[in-house]
């Protein structure tokens, strides 16, 4: 819990204020414009989304699944009767808790992956795709 609360403050204070390998640059005609300069650099960038991204949701994910084992497995030592009914609602619970969780999130990282990795030619083609056009 305490990590949840003091991680994320101290984490960006540190990159967007005592960041020593970049000076902040600004490109008015880029696709990411007027953004930290940690997050233009290929290794601080995807340190940033493993980390902040992908693995929260990794982690929540296997806590669900891992919740719904340990109640089931536990039931099943101590000879419980089975409800089945019970049973299933919470796990059907924790796994669509999962999924809305997992696409809330797939847009950030997929568009934090295109800009770092992807070519600025090559976004603007894919970007073209994504937008309604007039």
């Amino acid at each position: 819990m305490l990590v949840s609360i003091f991680y994320p403050p101290i984490y960006y204070t540190l990159m967007a204020l005592v960041y020593p390998w970049c000076t902040q640059q600004f490109s008015y005609t880029s696709f990411v414009c007027a953004g930290l300069c940690y997050q233009v650099q290929l290794v601080s960038t995807t340190l940033d989304c493993f980390l902040n991204y992908i693995l929260p949701v990794v982690v929540t994910t296997g806590v669900n699944l891992l919740i719904a084992v340990k109640v089931l497995r536990q039931k099943r030592r101590m000879k419980q009767q089975n409800t089945w009914k019970k049973n299933i609602k919470m796990v059907v619970q924790l796994m669509w808790i999962s999924l809305i969780f997992i696409l809330a999130w797939i847009p950030m990282v997929i568009s934090i992956l295109l800009v770092t990795y992807v070519p600025e030619s090559d976004q603007n083609w894919f970007l073209s795709f994504s937008m309604v056009r007039k």
